[in-house]
């Protein structure tokens, strides 16, 4: 990765927060902490997805990590996306440089390199539903934890775009 025109006084602490889903988890490499504006993780990341591949995206956020008087405050470098149709599935790993940007201009920020292979998984199941031990109601028995009959759990509250926590310090061998 290489960070252009950057004008931050302190050393760079860079990490990569990277998801292809928004409404699933995110993934997120390891601070660089050799600092400068080309850092480097080699970091592999492997992300479960449920929707389409060519309707999916591979998204990257490059952070850095701002430390003033005890407290951790994150800034975005930049924002990369790759669309997955761009990736044949089941090919090996295929290398992609993508321009980060971060202004409404649109400008590129630097760039990233990623190693990217889309797979199908191969076997996986989702466990059974599991609903607890029998209790007694007005009604009769029922399992525990079962949702009545034409009620269907929705899927909450729509997730909100907020940047994850500064991973935590990685201890280094003196």
């Amino acid at each position: 990765m290489e960070i252009v025109n950057w004008r931050h006084h302190s050393r760079l602490k860079l990490y990569a927060v990277v998801w292809v889903d928004p409404r699933s988890s995110k993934y997120a490499t390891g601070v660089d902490e050799r600092g400068g504006t080309c850092p480097r993780w080699d970091h592999k990341l492997e992300i479960p997805f449920n929707t389409p591949v060519d309707d999916s995206c591979l998204h990257i956020d490059v952070v850095h990590v701002e430390s003033a008087e005890g407290t951790n405050q994150l800034v975005l470098v930049g924002s990369a996306r790759l669309p997955l149709r761009d990736v044949d599935l089941g090919e090996p790993a295929v290398n992609k440089k993508l321009e980060l940007t971060p202004r409404p201009s649109g400008s590129p920020h630097g760039n990233v390199d990623v190693k990217v292979a889309v797979r199908e998984t191969r076997g996986y199941h989702a466990p059974d539903p599991y609903y607890g031990p029998e209790q007694k109601s007005n009604f009769g028995w029922k399992p525990k934890g079962c949702v009545p009959a034409g009620v269907r759990p929705g899927p909450g509250p729509r997730p909100t775009r907020r940047w994850p926590r500064a991973p935590p310090p990685q201890k280094t061998q003196n």
